[in-house]
């Protein structure tokens, strides 16, 4: 679902989708470090959201 969702937002022509784009990132960078321990799910997103810098 999430690889998705980022997939229509980079889709998108809007000069919001950037800054969202990156915020949803991050966001997700930390909800799997804070829940890790299931890879099976987080591998397809982590090869999404690799592209973006996180901090």
């Amino acid at each position: 679902m999430v690889p998705k969702i980022i997939s229509v937002m980079q889709n998108d022509a809007s000069d919001q989708s950037p800054p969202l784009l990156a915020r949803l990132a991050e966001l997700l960078h930390v909800l799997m470090y804070l829940h890790a321990g299931f890879p099976e799910l987080y591998d397809p997103v982590y090869d999404v959201i690799k592209v973006f810098k996180c901090p």
